[in-house]
C-alpha cells in the first residue's frame, strides 16, 4: 500500500505499480555487490534492459509511469487520494464505472512475471 497512488498516495509521483514491478525486477536481476567485477558490470547492463523493457511497456499500456497520468488515462479522471472525501469518490467512482486502478497493478504484475518467466 505504501507504493499507491504514486507512493504514499501523493499522486505526484510514479505509478506503485511501476515502482513495484520495478522493485521485483531489481531484486531478481540487479548485481548483488557495492563493488562490481566485469561480470556483474555486464549483469547490471542486462538489468537495465530489463527495467527499460518493463518501463517502455508500461508507458505503451497506460501512457506515462506517472500516477496521476496513469488515472487520467485508465479512470478518465484524476483524484487526489489524500483527501479523505476525494478517496471515497474514488473508491465509488471504480465501483459505479467499472474500471479499477487495481487493473494496473495485475497487468503489471503478469508483466513482470513474464519477463522473469522468460529467463533461460
Amino acid at each position: 500500500m505504501a507504493l499507491a497512488g504514486g507512493g504514499a498516495n501523493s499522486v505526484i509521483g510514479s505509478c506503485g505499480a511501476f515502482s513495484g514491478g520495478l522493485m521485483v525486477l531489481s531484486a531478481r536481476f540487479s548485481p548483488r555487490s557495492d563493488t562490481l567485477s566485469d561480470k556483474e558490470r555486464e549483469q547490471l547492463a542486462y538489468a537495465r534492459g530489463k527495467f527499460a523493457q518493463f518501463r517502455d511497456w508500461f508507458i505503451a499500456e497506460f501512457g506515462s509511469v506517472a500516477c496521476r497520468d496513469v488515472q487520467l488515462k485508465v479512470l478518465g479522471r484524476v483524484f487526489n487520494i489524500t483527501d479523505d472525501q476525494e478517496f471515497q469518490e474514488f473508491m465509488e467512482y471504480q465501483k459505479q464505472s467499472g474500471r479499477y486502478c487495481r487493473e494496473v497493478y495485475l497487468k503489471a504484475a503478469l508483466k513482470v512475471s513474464e519477463i522473469i518467466s522468460a529467463e533461460k
